[in-house]
């Protein structure tokens, strides 16, 4: 099983140590001391992470997908991945990797179909939405738009069809960071006024768990009664939102995840990824504390923080940084304890 990239370098690191032999005592042994520093540099698997179309304005080890379901699949049976590829040859150009999620019901959609319209013609149940596009966090441009009957056992099937194959042309490949458990709810949030009962939503869980059985997943965690599933499974989580009092209000500790104490600790294992509920701009016209938002990011043990804030003024910039190089993990070799010199021949042991 491929290691997620957040625990790939303590990988490294351990066994660096764990194997070295055990020292020659007549060797006279030096010591050679290192010093923390501030400087931000591509991090595997965490820090700043940008959607694909977007440029990075600070290191970043992963480049974020998020298509609609109808892009992969225009035809039933007939998968189309050259926006993940294209996406992938991207990302590793400049040596990162690439994270997913995908859509069925998108409120920013160029077309009132995320899922394949092709579905709904075989008889998959569905309802409309309309967003005024008045408010950009709340939609694109107004139009009517469809979004699947979760539970209609022709989009169970299909869906499920479709991760299975998304799975086995990706599931463990090195270049594919982690995936969001989306798929449900607009943007694949798990928020609609058209829930589906507690099954159902666990059958959308499985369908990636069976998917992906070597790749990292992350649950949505708008849906605090799934969690627990989800999390038992191995999971990571992630937040759409922050920046919101509303989104940040309801996290591990508050009441409306009481029932989740999982949550909690879930960064001990799994990946923690925030994105901003809109940009900058956005945030401060409606007096929402930016620094509120990078210390809860910090509080909660981010690993990873999509950049959809758009342009900043520079005096904010340090915040931006710090956040960047606090999130996730950083190793820090303090001290190296080696021999002052070996024989030709003699194995080097090199304690870090």
């Amino acid at each position: 099983m491929r290691l997620p990239g957040f625990l790939q370098s303590a990988f490294v690191v351990f066994t660096l140590s764990a194997f070295a032999p055990a020292q020659t005592p007549e060797l006279p042994i030096q010591h050679i001391q290192f010093h923390e520093v501030d400087t931000l540099f591509q991090n595997p698997g965490q820090g700043w992470f940008i959607e694909y179309y977007r440029q990075p304005r600070l290191p970043d080890s992963v480049v974020y997908l998020r298509f609609d379901w109808r892009q992969a699949e225009p035809k039933d049976g007939k998968f189309d991945w050259t926006l993940i590829d294209k996406t992938i040859a991207k990302a590793r150009s400049h040596g990162a990797t690439v994270a997913i999620r995908i859509m069925t019901a998108n409120a920013h959609s160029e077309t009132p179909y995320s899922s394949p319209q092709w579905l709904f013609k075989q008889g998959c149940k569905s309802y409309s939405y309309k967003n005024d596009g008045s408010d950009a966090a709340q939609g694109g441009k107004p139009m009517k738009r469809f979004e699947p009957d979760y539970a209609d056992p022709i989009y169970l099937a299909k869906h499920a069809a479709f991760l299975q194959a998304l799975g086995q042309r990706y599931n463990g490949d090195p270049n594919i960071e982690f995936l969001d458990i989306g798929s449900y709810g607009i943007w694949g949030e798990w928020h609609t006024t058209h829930r589906a009962s507690i099954q159902v939503r666990q059958q959308i869980v499985d369908m990636y768990l069976n998917a992906f059985t070597k790749t990292p997943l992350v649950y949505m965690s708008d849906d605090a009664d799934v969690m627990s599933y989800a999390l038992a499974h191995g999971t990571g989580l992630r937040r759409d939102g922050v920046g919101s009092p509303w989104h940040e209000a309801r996290w591990a500790g508050t009441p409306a995840y009481a029932n989740v104490p999982a949550m909690a600790d879930a960064w001990l294992h799994a990946p923690i990824v925030f994105e901003w509920f809109q940009t900058y701009d956005y945030l401060i016209a409606h007096k929402w504390s930016f620094d509120s938002a990078v210390d809860f990011m910090l509080r909660n043990h981010v690993s990873l923080i999509n950049d959809n804030l758009g342009p900043v003024p520079d005096e904010i910039k340090p915040q931006l940084e710090k956040l960047a190089r606090l999130a996730g993990y950083r190793f820090i070799l303090r001290d190296v304890a080696l021999p002052e010199s070996a024989h030709p021949g003699d194995s080097l042991p090199i304690k870090m």
